[in-house]
């Protein structure tokens, strides 16, 4: 990318270019720190960042470690002044709603992204404009992140059966679930609910994104930092196994012999690194859900089948 000439502060009233790369286009993603820059996407932003953080009001968070025998724990960085610890949601709630009430965090988070986060389409909204096994590689794919995080951030409580969580999203997630459905299922859903030992959807969301729908755009600190490092183990992985296939491919035709290629071996979530479901489960529960979950219905024969 060409050296922008906006390598200082932007006003973002007359201005809608990349502070790097120069590019122009509606909607571009803003420092969230400072406000003060905007960005075409995040490889311009981590470009530009050296450039950048010398005037940006951000400054890194001091990582604490408690002295070993010192009698003094590290806080969380999710203890927010003395809130409970982000797997309280969990309490209260019997084990099938508890796994219930966790895909429905990720389904509205969803639909509040789409709704007030300008129009910021995953999961379910990006598959809309697939078909068949695209369609749950996407919303599998989103899913996986979202799993991948809650564990990362603590929010998943303990004990929890994998198992059990990944079927009853099986049949959920082909459904979009927005704030009043929220409130018909749930009773209601209030963001403050959490700060008074209550439970809220989007509240948790946030804690599993590590940002707000409505923050509109890209945040410096640690917690959009494992966003970007969760989404980037994903698709790099599914990168990784496209161009394989492609190779795959082009080899069977020179050599005459791409009908002999088994359709399983093209199957690229089966084909993902064991690695990447780590923690969540395993890849077998995550190939059934890739395998059950529809857009728009639940396939009943194979939920029966789950065991």
């Amino acid at each position: 990318r060409l050296a922008s000439r906006f390598s200082g502060s932007v006003d973002m009233e007359s201005s809608n270019s990349c502070a790097f790369c120069g590019a122009r286009k509606a909607g571009l993603q803003t420092c969230t720190a400072c406000r003060l820059v905007a960005y075409f996407d995040r490889d311009c932003q981590k470009a530009h960042w050296k450039e950048h953080k010398g005037e940006c009001s951000y400054k890194p968070k001091e990582k604490k470690k408690a002295t070993q025998g010192d009698g003094v724990s590290s806080p969380s960085p999710f203890t927010f002044g003395g809130l409970p610890p982000p797997s309280s949601w969990a309490s209260g709630l019997s084990e099938d709603q508890r796994y219930e009430w966790l895909v429905d965090c990720y389904r509205m988070r969803a639909d509040d992204d789409y709704a007030w986060g300008g129009g910021n389409m995953h999961g379910l909204y990006s598959a809309a404009c697939d078909e068949g096994e695209e369609a749950n590689l996407t919303i599998a794919s989103d899913f996986l992140i979202f799993c991948r995080l809650a564990v990362r951030h603590e929010v998943v409580p303990s004990p929890w059966n994998w198992g059990k969580f990944l079927k009853k999203a099986a049949g959920m997630l082909g459904f979009a679930f927005e704030k009043e459905d929220a409130k018909e299922k749930w009773g209601g859903e209030n963001v403050f609910s959490a700060m008074m030992g209550g439970r809220s959807l989007r509240a948790t969301g946030e804690v599993v994104y590590g940002s707000s729908c409505m923050q509109g755009g890209i945040s410096d600190d640690d917690d959009s930092e494992a966003l970007c490092e969760e989404q980037d183990a994903v698709h790099e992985a599914l990168e990784e196994v496209r161009n394989r296939f492609d190779e795959m491919i082009e080899k069977a035709e020179e050599e005459g012999i791409s009908e002999k290629i088994e359709e399983d071996e093209m199957d690229e979530w089966k084909s993902l690194p064991d690695r990447l479901f780590d923690g969540v489960g395993g890849k077998t529960l995550w190939v059934k859900l890739y395998e059950t979950v529809a857009v728009g219905t639940v396939n009943e024969e194979r939920l029966e089948k789950w065991v």
